[in-house]
């Protein structure tokens, strides 16, 4: 365990989480009975992975705790642990099928930007455009697990919008860097 910091242990109980817990915990919901204990139960994880999401680059960036391996496991975690949640929820009927496909496309998207810059030797930081839309995701994931209804309202509406919108920007915020660092790194 040495060879591991705090904010790696937080990523990667986070990355194993949205695997092994979520899935079993999210299909024991029975959706009709109200906030029933595994309802709250699956609020309260994700409520903890959420945190881990923050902390884990917080305790980094705090305490000097960077490395190349917490930061793509961090991306890898996030990407798992949102898509994870998308998918059983298109599978609840919780959200339309067709825009958890544009938000888990636009997910590996980014992770391929990403992960290419990195095999070309630099990097393609995080935006505020990402961590914006990285919070819009959060708080849909949230509502659609404290709505009462599955149908779809003003606010799933409007929060869906809001983060199929920001995710749109934001990867193409990503491509535009990628390119102009790629442009860069080409001519030294």
């Amino acid at each position: 365990m040495n060879n591991y910091n705090v904010s790696q242990i937080l990523t990667f109980f986070r990355l194993g989480a949205s695997v092994l817990l979520v899935p079993p915990l999210f299909l024991s919901v029975d959706w009709a009975a109200g906030y029933a204990p595994a309802r709250v139960l699956l609020i309260v994880c994700w409520f903890i992975l959420s945190l881990t999401d923050f902390f884990d680059g917080w305790l980094a960036r705090r305490y000097g705790l960077q490395t190349t391996l917490g930061q793509v496991a961090d991306h890898v975690a996030d990407k798992i642990f949102v898509s994870t949640l998308l998918i059983l929820f298109a599978g609840a009927g919780r959200i339309a099928s067709w825009v958890v496909v544009l938000l888990v496309a636009r997910e590996f998207f980014v992770l391929g930007i990403r992960e290419a810059a990195l095999c070309e030797k630099f990097q393609v930081p995080v935006d505020r455009l990402g961590k914006y839309k990285a919070a819009a995701q959060m708080v849909l994931l949230g509502w659609l697990m404290l709505k009462p209804v599955a149908e779809v309202g003003i606010i799933d509406t409007m929060l869906i919008m809001l983060t199929l919108a920001l995710s749109s920007i934001s990867a193409w915020g990503y491509a535009r860097a990628y390119l102009r660092q790629r442009g860069h790194s080409s001519k030294k």
